[in-house]
């Protein structure tokens, strides 16, 4: 089995889909060696070997996002040269259309793109807002990371069923080893003082605003607590200032900013809870990672990490600021043999879900496009009049 994974749209500080490219090339790499080969942008490669260094590394995408999303539709399909029948996996929403010389293969990971354009910049929904459409219509197999991505996707498009599985993301096993010290990442704002912890790029949907205000509404009944909030600077994040800026507790909210990988079991480990009342979500990993970590979390009712919470997090409903003050309040006040049987349900859950279960459905997922495409060939059919295929 030929594979060629597409990791160019990954950053250089990845989180959200970017961990699960990259975990995924690592898990990839020691299943498939040389036959797996990533495509990276320019300057990029070394990254790349150190990550998967049995596989092929080709640099060949531009760094500028604006000429990488072109060099996919126009360089891609020929470089770089592969065997016939090379799986091609886009493993973030898009795939190269023009692609003929072996299954492909695309990763969604939800669908907000195009059900809630107004909580992403303009651009992407523009790009995005198409791509996505013709990736899923032209894959031979389609990914989604969570049973709730996969439902809301065969509930927009007329797809056959088992052209769509799960493949759930996961950890590695350094979460599950000796509990890390409690610890904070290289900020000394929270050095001996309790905090909440909300981790996630800051975006309209990460539901920031609502929680500062939940924050506000209990700080006064615990002295002293703190709210950290760490992850990337994402875009349309004015509510989110406005609501830290008119706190009546603003000396009590710390923004960490972006927090190395290395740094996060131990912030989680000190933290008296995950707050995490996304909106929406394809999977939503920090909720997962807080529960590998024994960390309670408190995370929003009907969705994905509700569904992977299974019962071991406090769901709340995310539209509301007193329903997630509640929540919180719960966390802070959940002691004793509560909060142990919470937690140790919570890593007991946690457990059932790693990087190496997330590379085994993968490629069963590989082994069903190539299943389709086949199919394809036995019917003497060429591959790209799988592209015709009606429109929903």
């Amino acid at each position: 089995m030929d594979v060629t994974l597409d990791v160019s749209a990954v950053p250089a500080r990845p989180a959200g889909a970017g961990r699960y490219i990259t975990e995924l090339a690592r898990e990839l790499g020691s299943r498939l060696g040389s036959s797996l080969g990533l495509v990276c942008v320019h300057g990029d490669e070394t990254r790349w070997q150190v990550i998967a260094p049995q596989a092929r590394v080709f640099p060949v995408s531009p760094t500028h996002r604006v000429l990488r999303l072109g060099a996919e539709q126009l360089v891609a399909p020929w470089r770089p040269r592969r065997p016939a029948g090379t799986i091609w996996h886009g493993p973030h929403y898009t795939l190269p259309l023009a692609y003929h010389r072996g299954p492909r293969v695309v990763t969604v990971h939800d669908l907000s793109l195009l059900a809630h354009p107004e909580w992403h910049e303009r651009s992407k929904v523009a790009y995005f807002g198409r791509m996505i459409p013709l990736a899923i219509r032209r894959a031979d197999h389609v990914v989604c990371v969570s049973e709730r991505t996969r439902h809301d996707l065969l509930e927009r498009f007329a797809l056959e069923h088992d052209r769509v599985s799960v493949t759930p993301l996961g950890l590695d096993d350094r979460w599950f080893g000796e509990p890390a010290p409690p610890g904070e990442s290289s900020t000394s704002a929270l050095a001996g003082r309790p905090y909440l912890l909300a981790l996630g790029t800051a975006e309209p949907r990460k539901n920031l605003d609502r929680l500062v205000a939940a924050f506000d509404a209990i700080a006064d009944h615990e002295p002293g607590l703190v709210l950290a909030i760490a992850g990337h600077a994402g875009w349309r994040t004015e509510p989110v200032r406005k609501a830290v800026e008119g706190a009546a507790h603003r000396d009590r909210i710390v923004e960490l900013g972006y927090v190395p990988e290395a740094d996060l079991r131990g912030l989680l480990a000190g933290a008296r809870a995950l707050c995490y009342p996304s909106l929406y979500e394809g999977f939503g990993l920090p909720v997962l990672e807080a529960m590998a970590g024994g960390t309670v979390v408190v995370t929003s009712l009907d969705t994905a990490m509700a569904d992977h919470a299974a019962g071991a997090a406090i769901c709340v409903d995310p539209t509301s600021t007193e329903a997630i003050a509640r929540g919180l309040r719960a966390a802070l006040d959940l002691e004793g043999a509560d909060r142990d049987a919470l937690t140790r349900r919570a890593r007991t859950r946690a457990a059932e879900f790693r990087w190496s279960r997330t590379a085994e459905t993968t490629i069963a997922g590989y082994e069903r496009a190539i299943a389709n495409w086949s199919s394809v060939l036995r019917a003497g059919r060429r591959p790209r009049d799988r592209d015709r295929r009606p429109r929903p």
